[in-house]
């Protein structure tokens, strides 16, 4: 629908006006904001609602109303004004109206019921809410409640308010009695007194339509609204009760409630009060017979001094279980001022843990604990309580906290105060008052763990509709909406054709039969040797260490390794396993640093360490001492791998340097090398040493080597054929001349020779080779020695330089030293094996060095490729 066009001065009257009822800027001055915008609050919702008037923009964003702090008569005089006008459209939008005072304040905040008389103008309004407001006597006027309650409005919420006599609140209660939800929460009274009845309409009339009741029993007034409710011949089908403040003149009250109201009752709600004993135990008068179709319980365990301790407990989890089947999740709500967490325990948990193991509350998948707010402890208590309780209890039960289920929909609300409760209005619904969840899933059969899953959801689907009928109604509709969700072609449609067409319809035999074919899965024991390997998969990786997780209920944190120890622990007390055994086999699933911590502290223990104790020391580690251990054993890593790789590389040095010497060893000339006639190869490796036959060569230079061309380019050019040698004897003495002895040094191994004579190092003769030597008269062994030493002395000698340097004759630089090769051979061995195997190669009949020649070229050009290829193999 259009919004019309609002009256321009209209609007500028409300804009005024909503600058006047701005919020103040200080408490000490009087409407200090309202000439000023300081940006701590936008405009209030009259400023929102003229602008988007102007703006003709949708009406479905101002459904939910709040006034709050209005209560002057000017304030309430224009704003029914603005409400009654004729062309203001919003109040035909407006569902949900909350009247509460401001939450930063502390001042009491004064009404009277004549404020609520503009809410005749909202049609269409279904929510109506009071928070936090005093009522004046002398300005009561029930009329107006009559007006502003029956024609409408369907829940009533009234939370922290003051009546100044229970008369008011029974008049309160007896306008609400065509409701379908009410709540009354935490009410005061200023005077106690007898009230007159007030409840003259008949019961069956007035709350038919009642599905949702939360009240305070602590008052008389609200105890014969109960009474009064009870007395009808047709009790209203009340889904969700939640009783407050039981005390000992309310337990026959209460008793009469849940005998007549219990049938229909989804989600129960039981608060003793715990500021007094009860003389009355509730357990024994209560009736609980009823309460068949109960599927979240919450009851409250009182923890003062003076109180009960939880003892009403027990007894009534006894007696509920011998009725009811159906339980899904149970909240324990502990109140009480002490800070003892540790004296929780000495409620009877073993008990109530007990009766919970029973074949009644084999349903059971959920369990709450609601604790007061205690400072800094709230969730080491839960979790004391988790541990506790998760290690004696059997099933799939999940232990929940409270702020993420919907039973434990007082929870929340009961502990907030005025200066702790948001705003806008917050409220944790139970579960079949939630929004309506998702549709579950198609039911194929094909597991028993799908098949109670599928139930489950299909069970909390349906809640929502099925709650406000009647009982048989609500089984009806449950039969007729299961067969949609069965997946043709599978087991689950095979089952479903199996029923027959009275089966089909009855909700009690589809769940029977359901229960039958898929049946609840048992857990499963598992040997030792299974829970062993369960225990050791738990490992904590270095990258958790670092890691914050949230804490379940909070909006805090804690490092990864606290709540790791919790789950050690309930892992290991299922093995079964000794203590000290359980401790040897949890060290080796901590990093190194966190073991090093834990095996100190339990070397401290000298073997009597507990595993609670173990785990428990575990979750309490600083992270401080465990970065320092951890850094303190990666140095030491690091230390230790720098010590292995230092040994690694002295062993391969050690092996090469073996290697090198068997080289050298092997490549060593025999003494009988050079001496025989054979021909023979060139040398393994040409070394790069100045040849001692350049005399004009630097030191450490490469020799140049005057190559033939055309011998290189075409071979050798022909030569000549020379007879053969015959080896010329000596003529014969004389008879009478006496043979002459030879010299021990010749006169031609005395003598200096020029550069480039061939010597005989045999005979020590010139003009011919040491293998064609045809002297009988040999050097001694010693001589032929010392001869080839002169030789290689005389030709590794360095030239004197060609020309004059002003300073006379100089020997050229010494060569600057470098790496030695890697097979490097003695030096004058080396030399001499070259002069042998250069000779030996090449036959040099004509003397004329142009064989030698050719095989330095050889070497020069192709880089001994052949030689080092040669060294390699060996």
């Amino acid at each position: 629908m259009s919004t019309p066009t609002f009256p321009q001065e209209i609007v500028d009257t409300i804009i005024d006006c909503a600058w006047y009822l701005q919020r103040e800027f200080k408490p000490w001055r009087v409407n200090a904001g309202a000439h000023r915008v300081d940006g701590q609050e936008p405009f209030n919702v009259f400023a929102l609602v003229s602008r988007s008037w102007v703006a003709r923009a949708r009406h479905c964003a101002f459904r939910d109303l709040t006034f709050r702090r209005k209560w002057s008569p000017d304030a309430r005089q224009f704003t029914g004004a603005v409400l009654e006008h004729a062309l203001c459209t919003i109040r035909e939008h407006v569902l949900h109206l909350d009247f509460d005072t401001d939450t930063d304040t502390s001042r009491t905040v004064r009404c009277q019921t004549a404020h609520f008389s503009y809410i005749a103008n909202f049609p269409n309004l279904r929510s109506l809410g009071l928070y936090d407001l005093v009522f004046e006597a002398h300005l009561w006027d029930s009329s107006i409640l009559e007006s502003m309650l029956l024609p409408a409005p369907e829940n009533l919420e009234v939370k922290s308010c003051t009546f100044p006599r229970e008369a008011c609140l029974a008049e309160l209660l007896a306008c609400a009695t065509g409701l379908r939800s009410l709540r009354c929460w935490y009410i005061s009274v200023h005077a106690t007194e007898p009230i007159p009845s007030v409840y003259s309409g008949s019961p069956e009339s007035g709350s038919q339509h009642l599905t949702e009741l939360s009240i305070t029993v602590t008052h008389h007034a609200c105890r014969k609204f109960l009474e009064w409710m009870s007395s009808a011949s047709v009790p209203p089908r009340i889904a969700n009760l939640e009783l407050q403040g039981i005390d000992s003149e309310s337990v026959a009250s209460v008793s009469r409630v849940l005998q007549v109201l219990g049938s229909s009752v989804v989600t129960l709600s039981l608060l003793m009060r715990s500021l007094e004993r009860i003389q009355t135990p509730f357990h024994a008068e209560a009736d609980l017979s009823t309460l068949r179709n109960i599927q979240h319980l919450v009851t409250g365990c009182s923890f003062f001094p003076w109180g009960e301790r939880g003892v009403h407990v027990q007894p009534m989890l006894a007696q509920l279980a011998e009725h009811c089947k159906k339980v899904q999740s149970i909240t324990f709500y502990i109140h009480g001022p002490s800070s003892a967490k540790e004296d929780i325990l000495t409620m009877p948990w073993e008990a109530i843990i007990a009766i919970l193991n029973g074949p009644s509350f084999r349903q059971l998948d959920r369990i709450v604990f609601q604790l007061p707010l205690w400072r800094d402890e709230l969730c080491a208590t839960r979790d004391m309580l988790n541990k506790r309780i998760s290690q004696q209890l059997l099933g799939n039960v999940t232990l929940t906290p409270a702020d993420q289920i919907g039973a434990a929909h007082l929870a929340r609300l009961q502990q907030a105060t005025p200066n702790t409760r948001d705003n806008q209005r917050t409220r944790d619904d139970p579960p079949h008052m939630q929004a309506t969840p998702s549709a579950p899933t198609s039911f194929t059969g094909e597991s028993k763990k799908e098949a109670q899953e599928f139930l489950s959801d299909f069970k909390r689907f349906t809640a929502l509709l099925a709650a406000p009928l009647t009982r048989a109604n609500r089984k009806k509709t449950l039969a007729n909406a299961f067969e949609p969700f069965v997946q043709p072609d599978t087991a689950a449609w095979e089952w479903w054709q199996t029923l027959t067409p009275d089966q089909r319809q009855d909700w009690d035999a589809i769940e029977a039969l359901f229960n039958v074919e898929w049946a609840r899965p048992r857990a499963a024991q598992l040997e030792l040797s299974e829970r062993m390997a369960l225990f050791r998969a738990k490992t904590l990786s270095r990258e958790e260490l670092d890691t914050r997780v949230p804490i379940s209920g909070t909006k805090e944190t804690r490092w990864r390794h606290s709540e790791y120890a919790e789950e050690l622990e309930k892992v290991g007390n299922k093995t079964g396993v000794q203590a000290d055994l359980l401790i040897i086999e949890a060290l080796d699933l901590l990093p190194p640093g966190v073991k090093r911590i834990m095996r100190k502290w339990a070397d401290q223990q000298q073997g009597g360490a507990d595993w609670s104790d173990f785990c428990a020391h575990l979750g309490q580690l600083g992270k401080t001492a465990i970065d320092v251990e951890q850094e303190s054993f990666d140095a030491q890593m690091r230390q230790s791998q720098v010590l292995q790789e230092t040994k690694a590389i002295l062993a391969q040095q050690e092996q090469e340097i073996k290697l090198l010497k068997r080289s050298v060893a092997e490549r060593s000339p025999s003494p009988t090398r050079g001496r025989g006639f054979g021909m023979r190869s060139l040398p393994p490796y040409v070394s790069r040493e100045p040849s001692p036959t350049s005399p004009s060569r630097r030191w450490g230079e490469l020799e140049h080597v005057n190559v033939n061309s055309s011998a290189v380019a075409f071979g050798r050019p022909p030569q000549t054929q020379r007879p053969p040698q015959t080896p010329q004897h000596a003529p014969p003495p004389s008879p009478g001349t006496p043979t002459p002895r030879a010299s021990s040094t010749p006169v031609g191994a005395q003598t200096p020779r020029s550069p480039g004579t061939l010597i005989c190092f045999r005979c020590g003769g010139e003009g011919h080779k040491v293998y064609s030597c045809t002297s009988t008269t040999p050097l001694p062994a010693e001589e032929q020695e010392a001869l080839v030493a002169r030789t290689i002395r005389r030709r590794t000698t360095p030239m004197f330089s060609p020309s004059p340097t002003p300073s006379g004759r100089r020997f050229w630089p010494p060569p600057t030293p470098g790496t030695p090769s890697p097979a490097e051979r003695p030096r004058q061995v080396y030399h001499l094996d070259e002069e042998y195997d250069t000779y030996d190669q090449y036959d040099d009949a004509d003397s004329d060095d142009y064989e030698a020649q050719l095989a330095l070229a050889h070497v020069a050009f192709y880089d001994d490729v052949e030689g080092k290829a040669r060294e390699a193999e060996e």
